[in-house]
């Protein structure tokens, strides 16, 4: 902690020390003390009282809490604009292509798709809204779907022939599964989305 920040707190710390002010005057002059101070010096008071005040830090970290728990989660996120994309380049965006430009285009298909997987992580993380994991989950499971049966044969087999890209969107399903709560994954598999999950394992399987 720097020099000058100490000497603020000590400064606000001794304020009205050793004066005979009642209680209510006191009080106004500290308010008009800590109004006088700008933001960056505050700032500076409050984390050298932090470190070194006990009681101090209990009640900032209270307010922080509090704070934090007033705030209202983010609104639950839709991803079938994702996969409508990926349904997009595995169908119709090469679908007209020669047979070696097909071929060519599967690098071009699989950045798409590696993009929109990896905007899943960031969007569907655990700390988003149930609404938002049980979607992410959902279209994940069709983009796989997708996949599978690509209307593109030479794209679907070169998607499909080591099975590292569905391994790659199932490990990102899994991901997400894992930070379901009990009762999120009792709610899953009561809404019959653990079978579907299970249907497309077989079709991957096939």
């Amino acid at each position: 902690m720097s020099s000058s920040s100490k000497r603020k707190f000590d400064a606000f710390k001794s304020t009205g020390e050793g004066s005979t002010l009642t209680g209510a005057e006191h009080k106004i002059n500290v308010t008009r003390t800590i109004h006088a101070l700008d933001i960056a010096a505050l700032r500076e008071i409050a984390i050298h009282a932090y470190l070194t005040t006990p009681k101090i830090a209990d009640h900032i970290d209270s307010k922080y809490a509090a704070k934090t728990a007033a705030k209202p989660p983010a609104p639950a996120k839709n991803f079938d604009a994702y996969s409508k994309e990926c349904w997009h380049a595995l169908n119709t965006q090469h679908k007209r292509l020669k047979s070696s430009k097909k071929f060519e285009a599967t690098g071009e298909v699989l950045a798409v798709l590696e993009d929109n997987r990896k905007n899943f992580i960031k969007e569907a993380g655990p700390d988003t809204v149930w609404q938002t994991r049980r979607n992410a989950l959902e279209v994940l499971r069709k983009i796989c779907k997708s996949i599978v049966l690509c209307d593109v044969q030479v794209i679907r087999h070169e998607l499909m022939k080591d099975g590292v890209v569905l391994g790659e969107f199932m490990g990102t399903m899994c991901k997400i599964a894992r930070g379901f709560s009990e009762v999120e994954r009792e709610k899953y598999d009561d809404e019959g989305l653990l079978e579907k999950i299970g249907e497309l394992k077989e079709v991957c399987d096939d």
